[in-house]
């Protein structure tokens, strides 16, 4: 089953100076191609203090002074590996890095609501959950419709240090979501995968060092994780 939505994001924590991504400054480094710089707009912008800009159709930057997010909502999802480290290593170098995550984000809507509530019974059997859980069994058989229909909102999974990576993990989590702003029970599935990035904690590694590192992964894995969260998503909505 293939996801109806797929979006991408890259968030660092650190430090960062939001004055060093204006869009006045990100197009005299030429951080992006002239038509992404053309089209660019103030989401929202406090000096030193927040920046927040809008990519044409495709992408959201958002600079506070403790992280700095990338979110992009179409292919190739590299282009915001490519515009962190030309932000990060050349216009605003004196930034740091402590940690990072790499996430994916696949929507999947059911225009029949048993596929989705099927899913639910898959990921959390309510059978399982003693006398209560078989309440919620039975109320799943209601109409989608009724107010006592119930079944599984969220569930979190987590894989630590993947990959034998120093410290890190690789979180998976499982939300019912709306298909509409009607305020009917949740329609369809999002699967949100965050493949989380830290460096042990060494007293003799310089913040600069440290930084180095992490965006040195960041380029390195960058399309290995997005692949990976994918199949996780597949994985996951399918059973197999």
């Amino acid at each position: 089953m293939n996801a109806d939505k797929t979006g991408v994001s890259i968030v660092l924590v650190g430090n960062f100076p939001p004055s060093r991504f204006t869009i006045d400054v990100l197009r005299d480094a030429k951080a992006l191609g002239p038509q992404d710089l053309n089209s660019a707009s103030y989401l929202s912008l406090l000096p030193d203090q927040l920046t927040e800009i809008k990519f044409s159709s495709w992408g959201r930057l958002l600079v506070v002074n403790e992280s700095l997010t990338v979110d992009i909502s179409e292919a190739p999802y590299i282009r915001a590996t490519d515009f962190i480290l030309k932000c990060l290593r050349e216009i605003a170098a004196v930034s740091s890095v402590k940690m990072m995550g790499i996430n994916v984000k696949c929507t999947y809507l059911f225009p029949v609501p048993s596929e989705r509530d099927r899913v639910g019974v898959r990921l959390a059997p309510p059978l399982n959950w003693g006398d209560w859980g078989r309440k919620v069994s039975e109320s799943i058989s209601l109409p989608i419709t009724d107010a006592r229909h119930g079944g599984l909102i969220s569930a979190t999974m987590r894989q630590a240090n993947p990959d034998a990576r120093d410290s890190g993990h690789i979180d998976v989590r499982v939300d019912g979501i709306a298909s509409n702003d009607s305020g009917a029970a949740p329609l369809g599935v999002q699967i949100s995968v965050n493949d989380h990035y830290e460096l042990k904690s060494d007293s003799e590694m310089t913040d600069r060092v440290r930084t180095v590192k992490l965006l040195d992964i960041l380029e390195s894995h960058f399309d290995g994780s997005i692949s990976n969260s994918m199949k996780i998503c597949q994985n996951v909505i399918s059973g197999n």
